[in-house]
């Protein structure tokens, strides 16, 4: 009954989309946000001016996630054939990254790395059907270049980056160089930063040494990962069946989404990244395929069961922690 109603378009739908992220945001910033241990973000080039001002971090992550939330609802052109329901697909995704509440509200180099990534991965699929892609491709640089400012081991997601154009249609040289140039955009952005200090060189060295994020010491799993287990399970089977019996379209979409995943994982086991963070990483990739695969499931009651356990998630993650 409520995958059916957040699968329509009806307006108790969206109330409810947006009461649920806001309702689970709010209970998790005011049990976490205000205890974090905020030492790791200090030598960070983009937050170390809030080391006598760190509640400030805790607004930029609610102030973020809320617009990850949001655009996590996007639907426009190809996407509305991937993201059919922007309710579904709004509730899923608080769910699934506010179970990482400690890393959100902790890591705000990460979530903007989310965000940066969630717009890159939305423009990614606009160019199935785009008869020009020069301005998608351009942005999508932008993004990816920024991206690795905040978080250094996204630098890996240039490679599924390159697989999805390449699978969509872009095989000209030209639009190639069109998305190398959005790189080279940021990292003209970082040298325009590091000249105004007296040693622009020792200055460009530190953002990029300290955009390289360490491991999050809170790493154990907690309640909260086992109840996103079901849903994670029929995430995967719906990928893998995408990708063998689907349409051309579903198949491209998946293998997108299996690659991106995949270098999510690189950056956890060979980079050094946090699981935690890595799951905030590949959330939106998981949660669009979610999203299918509880569209897909003939019985209501299983669809409900399964997003009741992900729904549940994010507020019993602090119970118990294994």
């Amino acid at each position: 009954m409520l995958a059916s109603i957040l699968k329509s378009q009806s307006l108790i739908g969206l109330f409810f989309a947006y009461l649920y992220s806001a309702g689970c945001l709010f209970f998790l910033l005011f049990q976490f946000g205000s205890n974090q241990n905020y030492d790791l973000l200090y030598s960070h080039w983009a937050f170390s001016w809030a080391q006598d001002q760190s509640y400030l971090l805790s607004i930029i992550s609610t102030l973020v996630f809320a617009a990850a939330a949001i655009f996590a609802r996007v639907r426009s052109g190809e996407t509305r054939k991937l993201i059919t329901s922007g309710n579904l697909t709004m509730v899923l995704f608080s769910a699934f990254v506010l179970t990482q509440s400690s890393s959100v509200f902790a890591r705000v180099d990460v979530t903007v790395a989310m965000f940066t990534s969630i717009l890159m991965l939305l423009l990614i699929q606009r160019v199935a059907k785009s008869e020009s892609v020069g301005t998608e491709l351009f942005h999508s640089g932008m993004l990816l270049g920024g991206s690795t400012l905040f978080v250094g081991q996204a630098i890996v997601l240039t490679v599924p980056v390159i697989v999805a154009f390449s699978i969509f249609r872009t095989r000209n040289w030209r639009e190639w160089t069109v998305l190398v140039l959005g790189v080279v955009m940021s990292a003209l952005f970082l040298v325009m930063v590091a000249i105004w200090f007296p040693d622009p060189v020792t200055e460009f060295q530190r953002v990029i040494q300290s955009g390289w994020t360490g491991s999050f010491s809170i790493t154990t799993p907690n309640l909260g990962h086992l109840f996103l287990l079901p849903v994670i399970l029929v995430t995967l089977g719906s990928m893998f069946i995408e990708t063998t019996t689907g349409t051309i379209s579903e198949r491209n979409h998946s293998v997108t989404q299996i690659t991106w995943i995949l270098a999510v994982l690189a950056m956890v086991l060979l980079l050094g990244l946090g699981w935690q963070e890595g799951l905030l990483m590949a959330g939106f990739s998981i949660v669009i395929s979610a999203t299918k695969a509880l569209q897909k499931i003939e019985r209501w009651w299983l669809a409900d069961l399964i997003l009741a356990c992900t729904l549940a998630a994010p507020f019993l993650s602090n119970l118990w922690r294994l």
